[in-house]
């Protein structure tokens, strides 16, 4: 219902509210990583909110209680992040993949959260030379909190969004790509359940990845934050991640709330596999990391 709807996007939206034409930047502290599960986004500590705190718990009460209407809008011109990473436009309708992943959560997680990396990611990069994207993954942690965090979920939002189309679209693996799971893990049932396992104990907020190993063979494993295989001192087995899934709460808590593991198994229903095929075969399967877009 309306009501319950507009319940669940209290606290989305009072964040929305606090920095309504900036970007919310992920938690960069690493002592407090596994205790922020709840909360995963804070204000960029160069950016001043013009309402405090208590405003926005306010204003997240009358959401709740239905007395004020915010209403979800697409991403524009004005909040496009400025620099040489931009926020790509969904290759689909932002209903396309419902009922597995709601329109709203769509809406926060692409135009706030996917755009959010972009922004800081290109305000890290100020006055550096500029590599791709892909390129960017080895060495970030090396480069440190803004690049790792912000370089990294680019990369893997980038990767997450473009491997989704709607339920009726999602087709199955092509011949060599099953061929490879069968050969990997025995069946694609085993695949999926060895992938769901991971993700759902992923502690905290993270990844779940499925990729080619340095010996061809494939594997999964899962990173914490916004790590990824491809960055050197990654938590995880070495790999070239080709299909990805985010476990951030932000990711799934509107329509699933504590349930992880109901949103993991749904997800499955909008994975689009002739573009994780061609994942694999362009460019895991050769030894070379994904480049998307």
């Amino acid at each position: 219902s309306l009501l319950k709807m507009r319940r669940s996007l209290a606290i989305f939206a009072a964040l929305a509210l606090v920095a309504p034409t900036t970007a919310f930047m992920p938690t960069m502290a690493p002592s407090h990583r596994g205790a922020t599960r709840g909360m995963d986004l804070q204000m960029s500590s160069s950016q001043s909110p013009s309402v405090s705190r208590r405003q926005a718990l306010g204003v997240a009460a009358a959401l709740a209680a239905g007395l004020v209407a915010m209403p979800l809008r697409d991403a524009t011109a004005a909040d496009a992040p400025k620099g040489p990473f931009l926020l790509p436009t969904l290759p689909y309708d932002y209903k396309a993949l419902e009922p597995a992943i709601d329109e709203a959560t769509m809406k926060f997680h692409h135009d706030k959260h996917f755009n959010a990396y972009a922004t800081n990611l290109n305000k890290a990069l100020e006055g550096k030379e500029v590599s791709s994207i892909v390129d960017l993954q080895k060495g970030a942690i090396k480069a440190g909190g803004a690049i790792r965090n912000n370089g990294g979920g680019y990369y893997n939002h980038g990767m997450f969004f473009e491997s989704m189309t709607s339920p009726a679209k999602s087709g199955a693996p092509s011949p060599a790509l099953a061929k490879a799971i069968d050969a990997s893990f025995g069946s694609m049932d085993e695949m999926k359940a060895k992938f769901n396992d991971a993700a759902a104990k992923r502690f905290g907020s993270g990844w779940a990845w499925l990729g080619v190993t340095p010996d061809g063979k494939l594997a999964i494993t899962s990173t914490p934050n916004q790590d990824n295989p491809l960055m050197e001192g990654a938590e995880g087995d070495k790999m070239i991640p080709f299909l990805g899934l985010d476990v951030w709460e932000h990711a799934y808590y509107l329509k699933y709330q504590n349930l992880r593991p109901s949103y993991i198994k749904e997800w499955w229903t909008v994975v689009n596999w002739a573009k994780v095929s061609e994942y694999y075969e362009k460019y895991a399967s050769q030894g070379k990391p994904v480049t998307w877009g």
